[in-house]
């Protein structure tokens, strides 16, 4: 009994995909509270990738193919890094070795943990192994690949920092600001609509949706909404209506500047030009100039 129970255990290309697939889902379902040396057959994993790999981050095609070469040529050894799977039933860790493996069609030896909580995934491979768009992804937040720098010209302006070099934001630092901090919905909606006006003004998505979010969360939503509209279609009433003496103002440095706009003046153009719209008041030449002296206003009033 003790030796059959063993077996149902054991992952090795020599058995039958459903007897894999059985053992790979004992494996997921009651833990071993070490790690287990398994061999993963390309069926096997093919089947991890189609039907357990959810929300995790984009495959990295050129590590697929290095690592389908070793596979192919033998030079594949096993080492102290793991596939890893949750306790929510999911692939956690590993997605680049398993299409590697079908990619090659030939199996390959590795180490596998069970039961990872969701929640610890994040943890994983922090830093230049994971980028934010990485983390928001593994979260399951739309648009995960503006997400990162939305939250960091947040906490930026919040701060009156007119741009985001000196907020230093670990990948958990952020996804603890996102999770503590952040109203998820307005945050979508922030970008969504900052998408639509970027396409025809050129403005990032991030200082965009960052403002919109900051005069959303102070109570001017509606306000907020139809500056957004306003900018998209380049619409004001007169030439010092203030989003069309941003919108000139942007073209003048871009054209002066080999079609760039620093960060810093980018920022502070746009938060003087929400407060002109939000005020009902037009921009003056003053309003456009920006210098050494200039600074963030307090996008929170």
């Amino acid at each position: 009994m003790l030796k059959m129970v063993s077996k149902q255990r054991q992952l090795s290309a020599d058995l039958t995909v459903e007897e894999q697939v059985a053992n790979l889902s004992s494996l997921i379902k009651n833990p071993p509270q070490n790690s287990r040396v398994i061999e993963v057959s390309p069926k096997l994993a093919e089947y991890v990738l189609e039907n357990l790999n959810i929300g995790n981050r984009s495959k990295k095609t050129e590590k697929i193919k290095v690592y389908a070469n070793d596979i192919l040529n033998g030079n594949w050894s096993l080492t102290n890094a793991t596939l890893a799977f949750g306790s929510d039933g999911y692939l956690k860790d590993g997605q680049n070795r398993l299409s590697a493996c079908v990619r090659a069609g030939k199996p390959f030896k590795t180490h596998a943990i069970f039961g990872i909580e969701p929640e610890s995934f994040i943890h994983m491979d922090v830093g230049a192994n994971r980028s934010h768009r990485d983390v928001f992804t593994i979260m399951g937040t739309p648009y995960p690949s503006v997400t990162g720098a939305v939250v960091r010209h947040i906490v930026a302006f919040k701060a009156q920092k007119a741009s985001t070099k000196n907020v230093k934001m670990t990948n958990d630092d952020l996804r603890s600001y996102y999770n503590d901090e952040i109203n998820s919905t307005l945050l979508e909606l922030s970008i969504k609509l900052s998408k639509i006006a970027t396409r025809n003004t050129l403005i990032p998505v991030p200082p965009l949706a960052a403002l919109f979010y900051i005069a959303s969360e102070s109570g001017n939503l509606e306000k907020a909404k139809s500056f957004l509209n306003d900018l998209a279609a380049g619409y004001g009433k007169g030439v010092r209506s203030p989003v069309r003496k941003l919108l000139h103002t942007l073209t003048e440095i871009r054209v002066a500047n080999r079609n760039k706009v620093m960060p810093d003046v980018m920022s502070i153009l746009l938060a003087r030009t929400w407060e002109n719209y939000k005020e009902g008041r037009a921009s003056t030449k003053r309003d456009m100039h920006i210098d050494s002296a200039s600074f963030m206003p307090d996008l929170t009033k």
